[in-house]
């Protein structure tokens, strides 16, 4: 059977990666945005054991080039700089938000925030994030390169690594790990030798699961701040978006009552906890309506059919 994953939205643990290899699995990394793609790199499945770790080639009609902080192109194999995306698939700019857009887009040249490194063969590697990195004594450190090294001890199975303010060094860095057990002093223990001084976290926090979003991976800055508020055991509900609502159940679907659209998943927004009006039917809900209305007309443009319908010529 073919089966041939990809991974995206983190830096990948090579151990996993090494895992499914066992199983004859290939497994390969991507890396992508939504502002520019979505999916701007290509590792293809020959090089996937030998280049475990890299995101591979830009894809056809996407130009890539690294930058360092003031603009100029990193050229030199392992050095880092930011990513930056140019070609047909980036966005025009972000909706109604000019200063935005012309933050990370100049010269048809899109700033991704993402920090990357190129090895001698030109495959590209997932660094980490820009504004995760932390300066510790004046040197830069990347918490998913601290993340890597810690996640091949075999008892952890997830980790996140950030940067706490410290008088003497400016920040440094604090790592949670899971499972709880794991002691501070075997993982200290462990990375001796494995990452540079300056890079290993001066402090480490077992805990039994990382908190988690619902297709996110673990929360490294949410965690950091729950733990100084003692409050860790579970990150706080987030607010509701609908207006003049603070707090709403998620939509259930009862028996069968469940939308199915093909092999196409309701938009996010559908998803999202939503209020039911008092009559409580799934019909009832302000968002269904205009996703069926969207869908039908969706499927009338298929059919070169014409909108009649007020409705549907609304949704679209």
């Amino acid at each position: 059977m073919w089966r041939r994953p990809v991974c995206g939205g983190a830096p990948c643990p090579l151990g996993l990666i090494d895992d499914y290899a066992e199983r004859n699995v290939t497994f390969r990394q991507g890396y992508g945005l939504t502002e520019v793609g979505p999916n701007c790199f290509s590792l293809i499945p020959e090089k996937a054991k030998e280049k475990a770790g890299t995101v591979g080639f830009p894809v056809m009609h996407c130009q890539a080039k690294l930058v360092d902080d003031a603009g100029h192109e990193v050229t030199e194999p392992g050095a880092v700089g930011e990513l930056l995306l140019k070609g047909p698939h980036v966005c025009a700019g972000y909706w109604e938000n000019e200063e935005a857009t012309n933050a990370v887009y100049k010269d048809g040249w899109w700033a991704t925030g993402d920090y990357f490194s190129r090895d001698e063969d030109g495959y590209y590697s997932v660094v980490g994030r820009k504004k995760e990195m932390f300066i510790s004594g004046g040197e830069n450190v990347y918490p998913a390169e601290v993340e890597q090294v810690i996640l091949s001890h075999p008892k952890v199975s997830e980790c996140a690594v950030v940067g706490v303010p410290d008088e003497r060094w400016g920040e440094v860095g604090f790592a949670y790990v899971a499972p709880a057990s794991i002691t501070p002093s075997e993982l200290e223990e462990f990375l001796q030798g494995k990452i540079a001084r300056y890079k290993q976290p001066k402090r480490v926090i077992t805990m039994d699961a990382l908190p988690r979003t619902g297709r996110m991976p673990p929360l490294g800055q949410e965690t950091a701040r729950h733990s100084h508020a003692n409050s860790i055991d579970r990150p706080p509900r987030p607010r509701c978006s609908i207006p003049h609502q603070t707090d709403c159940a998620p939509p259930s679907f009862p028996n069968e009552r469940r939308p199915h659209y093909g092999s196409m998943r309701a938009p996010h927004s559908f998803r999202a906890p939503i209020p039911a009006t008092k009559r409580g039917g799934l019909e009832d809900r302000p968002s269904y309506s205009r996703l069926v209305a969207g869908l039908e007309a969706e499927r009338a443009c298929n059919r070169g059919e014409r909108i009649r319908d007020r409705s549907q010529r609304r949704a679209i």
